[in-house]
């Protein structure tokens, strides 16, 4: 009988010490909770992923779209003790011949008063009898009118308040238009100059023309 029973005992052990081998050769990818990671293989291809519209390395490339050239700005030195100066045209550039091509002009800062008691504004009438004008080589080679509010009295387009005139005219989309060549400037229209009112702190209507084509590169506007 304990023969018997060592015997038993015996093949027991066996049978277990098998059961714990195997019990260890079990792939350890399919150990939950900490285990090992799954097979690369079994990661799923890129190519096989949906397309999200999302390029790898940096993104997908954006269009800068075609070259332009930044000319400058161009402002009236006027003031207040200098009213005359609003009758002076301020070129782009430096004066120099710009050529012929696409053009935009942009607003950027500033208001003026046509009177006393007026409001702050850019232009007074829209037919362009007094207003600021884009001139070629003189006055009388009037191109356009850049852009800006219309209107003198602050019941009529003008403004009471000169960050108000800003905001405003800030908020006015450019002009782009073809131009014939030669130099290009600023001009305000208007006789006499000696009731109208500056800007404030000199901030008197300024734009900003740019080429809308390569250039070698502008030069900052200047007085004539």
């Amino acid at each position: 009988m304990d023969a018997a029973y060592s015997l038993l005992d015996s093949g027991s052990r066996d049978a277990a010490e098998e059961l714990d081998a195997a019990a260890h050769d079990v792939d350890a990818s399919q150990a939950p909770d900490g285990g090992e990671p799954p097979d690369a293989a079994e990661v799923p291809d890129a190519a096989d992923l949906p397309d999200v519209g999302i390029e790898p390395d940096g993104g997908a490339e954006v269009d800068a779209g075609p070259p332009t050239c930044d000319l400058g700005t161009a402002a009236s030195f006027a003031t207040d003790q200098a009213l005359n100066l609003f009758g002076q045209v301020v070129y782009f550039n430096g004066g120099n011949a710009l050529p012929a091509g696409p053009y935009r002009i942009t607003y950027l800062d500033g208001c003026m008063k046509y009177g006393n008691g007026q409001g702050w504004t850019i232009h007074a009438y829209s037919n362009g009898s007094i207003a600021w004008w884009l001139v070629g080589a003189s006055t009388t080679d009037m191109v356009l009118m850049p852009p800006g509010t219309v209107g003198w009295s602050p019941t009529g387009g003008a403004f009471n308040d000169f960050d108000d005139c800003v905001a405003a005219n800030l908020a006015l989309p450019p002009l782009e238009f073809d131009f014939a060549g030669g130099p290009l400037g600023v001009w305000l229209r208007d006789s006499p100059y000696t009731d109208n009112q500056s800007g404030v702190d000199g901030r008197n209507p300024k734009w900003q023309l740019t080429q809308l084509s390569a250039c070698d590169g502008g030069v900052s506007s200047a007085p004539q």
